[in-house]
């Protein structure tokens, strides 16, 4: 199976979380999400043969956060994810060169202002998008509370052996450390639960146990969302947010 990246540079976020805490976050739970991970998609989203793993994210996040909550599932197809692909970077199916990858702060932009538009005409947007520092509680708190945290990471070769080589055994992949691999490029991954040992994410179609020290060294940028199609998820109450300070600098965008 081919494997592709995308992710480019990352550009500080407009707008983080920590900003408009009104008060610290409660630790996060040991673990969040971890009786879910049957439930993931296995759609690859055009990942396999050109950079658009910043838009096939959001995609594996919208799908988790509506079979999550029990809602109707979107009927999202690689053809969705590749307009959207298309109409962020000026992609051209045609013209090969034009795949250049995307900065996940300008999709992040897109799915507040246009959305994911699914095969039924639906567009999935989310209320705004938050940086987040790249610290394991930060990760965890987004993760419990708004069920989905966007990764960006650095890949290094040994990330694709341990890929490749689980597909071949019927394992699921473990992300670890290799000292000495070499960086390949970036890559954008929907981070869906984690526990003492591993953060877990859907990359590719495939849910992939990212080990924590693998975090720290790779990890370059981290998302969370607010979406109306995590409604059900536990969410961060509105006293613990000042929505309105919020509200108002979304409007500024």
């Amino acid at each position: 199976m081919r494997f592709s990246l995308g992710k480019l540079a990352p550009r500080e976020a407009k707008l983080k979380l920590s900003t408009y805490l009104k008060h610290p976050l409660p630790a996060p739970p040991a673990e969040a999400n971890t009786e879910a991970l049957p439930i993931w998609d296995a759609n690859m989203f055009g990942n396999d043969t050109v950079g658009d793993c910043a838009i096939a994210g959001p995609a594996h996040e919208t799908l988790f956060w509506e079979k999550h909550n029990g809602n109707p599932v979107a009927n999202i197809t690689t053809d969705n994810v590749l307009k959207m692909y298309a109409d962020v970077t000026g992609y051209d199916p045609k013209n090969p060169d034009s795949d250049q990858g995307s900065v996940v702060a300008d999709v992040v932009t897109y799915r507040r202002t246009h959305g994911l538009i699914d095969a039924d005409g639906k567009a999935h947007t989310i209320a705004v998008g938050l940086g987040l520092s790249l610290t394991r509680d930060s990760v965890r708190q987004a993760i419990s509370l708004f069920d989905a945290c966007g990764l960006g990471i650095q890949v290094p070769s040994s990330l694709m052996d341990q890929t490749q080589n689980a597909q071949s055994e019927g394992t699921l992949p473990t992300w670890t450390v290799v000292d000495g691999s070499p960086v390949e490029g970036g890559h954008y991954v929907a981070a869906l639960a984690y526990d003492d040992k591993y953060v877990y994410v859907n990359s590719w179609g495939l849910v992939c146990r990212m080990d924590w020290q693998f975090f720290d060294q790779y990890a370059d940028e981290a998302w969370c969302y607010l979406s109306q199609e995590d409604l059900n998820g536990q969410g961060v109450s509105p006293d613990g947010l000042d929505l309105a300070q919020l509200q108002e600098d979304i409007k500024n965008l």
